[in-house]
């Protein structure tokens, strides 16, 4: 039977650069991606694809104000949003939402049996829609977002996923990160990835939440987890790049 791996494409990761921020941009990225993840369904892995969407819905939400004076803007929820926290690796000034921990994955029924039936799922865009269930079961939107490496971690953990590969803009991980004293991470414990989390050697908004959503897949039995850029996927499974972290 065939490994199953949840692969959390991140949103920063498609957008290169400050001049290619188009959607005709973005989507060449998105299929520059796909031809990475179609590498690995080759190579034998069934595939569950989730992805975020910080700066995409940041740029709906700009549209949506500029133009409330013509027309209503559009709730938080609505845009589908990624985390926006307090802040986003020291790029500036961001809007701070509510961010709650996911706590269970609505659909969770549905991708397994799209799973078992051969489908590629893509699943928990964003973090997935943030809902509440009141006292009768219903289900109802609210104003926030969740963290799309949060809610990745916590589908691979549901699913049993053999591993989970969060894709980011950056080749691996490192300690010390924009320093003199930088250094990468080839393959570290969960142990290890704890005392560096706690170190503070992962910045929020950037690297903390994929490192704390890694942490959270292991504690829960996950197998192993890999960070990495799309175009880098191949070679990372492979171990010759990216950072590799697994259970004690």
């Amino acid at each position: 039977m065939s490994k199953l791996a949840v692969v959390a494409i991140g949103g920063n990761s498609l957008i290169k650069d400050e001049a290619h921020k188009s959607v005709p941009d973005q989507f060449a990225a998105v299929r520059e991606t796909a031809v990475h993840i179609a590498d690995m369904i080759d190579q034998g892995w069934n595939v569950v694809i989730t992805h975020g969407n910080g700066p995409q819905v940041g740029f709906i939400l700009l549209r949506s104000e500029y133009a409330r004076n013509v027309i209503h803007t559009v709730p938080l929820d609505s845009c589908g949003a990624d985390t926006q926290g307090p802040e986003d690796a020291g790029r500036g000034w961001r809007r701070v939402v509510p961010s709650p921990q996911p706590q269970e994955i609505i659909e969770r029924d549905a991708i397994e049996a799209l799973i078992k039936s051969g489908f590629i799922v893509v699943a928990v865009g964003g973090g997935g829609v943030p809902v509440v269930q009141d006292e009768t079961g219903n289900l109802a939107g609210v104003e926030g977002v969740i963290d799309k490496d949060l809610a990745s971690s916590l589908l691979a953990t549901t699913l049993h996923a053999d591993l989970l590969l969060i894709s980011t803009a950056v080749e691996k991980a490192f300690l010390y990160y924009n320093t003199p004293n930088q250094r990468d991470l080839a393959t570290i414990t969960l142990s290890e990835a704890r005392r560096y989390y706690e170190e503070g050697h992962f910045a929020k908004g950037s690297m903390g939440p994929k490192v704390r959503a890694i942490i959270n897949y292991l504690e829960q039995g996950g197998r192993a987890a890999l960070i990495t850029m799309p175009e880098t996927i191949g070679k990372a499974l492979s171990g010759q790049t990216g950072t590799w972290i697994k259970p004690d």
